[in-house]
């Protein structure tokens, strides 16, 4: 009875925990698509545990993002990238920045074998046009089958590509050894794995010409570490520690749909928070969402608003509000794997601005140098913040300390004469100005008219 409990113990064990080899068939296929969550756990002291037999458990990642892996043909990353056309697929890299110049739509074209898997170079658009860097020597990414105690080297140069400002040669060296084998789990799962340790060094040398002749190699040195399992197409997990220049460590492993690692990534500002309702005060809305949504989409309420640049899909918006009152805006920011939303109520506040309006005390005749009380009546949302009164003609004594500024002043009329007395107030949003005639005589003061009324709003596109 012992025997058998120890025969079943030992086919359990190697059952559960066996050494596995990895073939072209577990490669992806042209068009696959794979879910990948990024993490930013410090996995740092599980990177040395090799060798035979080993138990790596990794179930504490927390995935900060989610993105997906298209292994797509040449002509459907880039009709200018046809020249990768014979390579089994392409897969969509980071943008890089050279020396006075960027590369957009960067992407890594492979082909697949019974023998290898290796890069067969690297296509990249700089302001429009195609930089197309083929690799002499080939980058064999692996060598099949993969299987524990492997190593092999590989080495490899590319031409020369225009940068308009500077050409760019590229060198590498990738030195691979399957370093362990045994049980891995993540959140995905527990898999039966190998690992294999890939030491990568890399230059790119920026070549300048104009004004003067040089040189600027920029190095990027990293060690990859994968888990591999049969089938899943893309390593379970993989671990790049970068050193040198950009030195970071990224952590991305296999995983399914987890709408929680785009929590808080949809992000965005405003040019300011206050506005008038102007066709002068633009409102600028900027998509400052993480991890480069592929598109974005804006909801603004209530719709009292007019759109002058961009559209609601634009990462950059620029409206102007055509009612007062309080906005709210809301931000749909789209990625290959999920979304994320962010919404920020009541979060633009527009003002009507001020309204000017002014009475007095005059009740009857008054005659001149008859103390007069001006009461400011003004009314709006912020609330006034400063007066200025005008008299034409300006024949006027301020009494009691008042003056100009004053948003009571008491005056004296010093002539027997038709005034304009004109208030002008001002708030954070704009200015607003009323006038009333007077007609003053010697038997007295008449408001001759209705008052005449003008409003200005900041900014002054005069003043520009």
């Amino acid at each position: 009875m012992k025997i058998k409990l120890l025969t079943a113990f030992i086919l359990f064990t190697l059952f559960t925990k066996a050494q596995i080899t990895i073939t072209s068939a577990d490669m992806p296929l042209l068009n696959d698509t794979v879910r990948f969550s990024t993490s930013a756990v410090d996995v740092s002291a599980m990177l040395n545990d090799t060798g035979a037999n080993r138990t790596w458990n990794f179930s504490n990642l927390v995935p900060d993002f989610q993105d997906i892996v298209w292994f797509k043909s040449a002509s459907s990353a880039n009709i200018l990238y046809t020249s990768f056309s014979s390579s089994s697929y392409g897969t969509q890299d980071p943008d890089i920045s050279f020396t006075l110049a960027s590369a957009t739509n960067v992407y890594t074209f492979f082909t697949k074998s019974s023998a290898n898997y290796v890069a067969d170079g690297r296509a990249f658009t700089v302001s429009g046009l195609p930089g197309l860097q083929t690799y002499t020597g080939k980058d064999v990414i692996y060598k099949f089958p993969l299987a524990y105690g492997n190593r092999d080297t590989s080495s490899y140069t590319t031409n020369t590509v225009s940068l308009l400002v500077a050409n760019l040669t590229s060198t590498g060296k990738r030195i691979n050894v399957v370093d362990g084998w045994g049980s891995l789990t993540t959140p995905y799962g527990t898999f039966n794995c190998i690992r294999v340790k890939s030491v990568v060094q890399e230059t790119d040398t920026v070549q300048i010409t104009t004004p003067i002749n040089f040189s600027l190699p920029v190095a990027h040195n990293k060690t990859e570490y994968k888990w591999f399992t049969n089938g899943k197409k893309i390593p379970i997990l993989e671990v790049d520690v970068t050193t040198g220049t950009g030195a970071a460590t990224t952590i991305k492993y296999r995983d399914i749909n987890r709408p929680e690692a785009f929590n808080g990534l949809a992000n965005f500002k405003a040019n300011k928070t206050v506005f008038a309702a102007s066709t002068t005060d633009i409102c600028t809305l900027i998509n400052t969402s993480l991890n480069k949504p592929k598109a974005c989409a804006w909801t603004i309420t209530p719709n009292t608003y007019s759109v002058t640049s961009g559209s609601l899909t634009y990462d950059t918006l620029k409206i102007y509000f055509t009612a007062p009152g309080l906005y709210t805006i809301k931000l749909h920011a789209q990625y290959n794997a999920g979304v994320s939303d962010t919404t920020r109520v009541n979060y633009i506040y527009v003002a009507q601005g001020p309204t000017a309006n002014f009475g007095s005390s005059i009740v009857g005749n008054i005659h001149p140098v008859t103390p007069v009380y001006l009461y400011d009546s003004s009314t709006g949302t912020p609330s006034v913040s400063a007066w200025k009164w005008t008299f034409v003609p300006n024949k006027v004594s301020f009494v009691g300390g008042t003056s100009s500024t004053s948003k009571n002043p008491v005056i004296t009329f010093d002539s027997a004469t038709n005034y304009a007395v004109t208030l002008k107030v001002t708030d954070s949003i704009g200015t607003n100005s009323v006038t009333k005639n007077f007609d003053v005589t010697y038997t007295g003061i008449n408001n001759i008219n209705q008052a005449q009324q003008t409003a200005s709003i900041y900014p002054n596109p005069a003043k520009k």
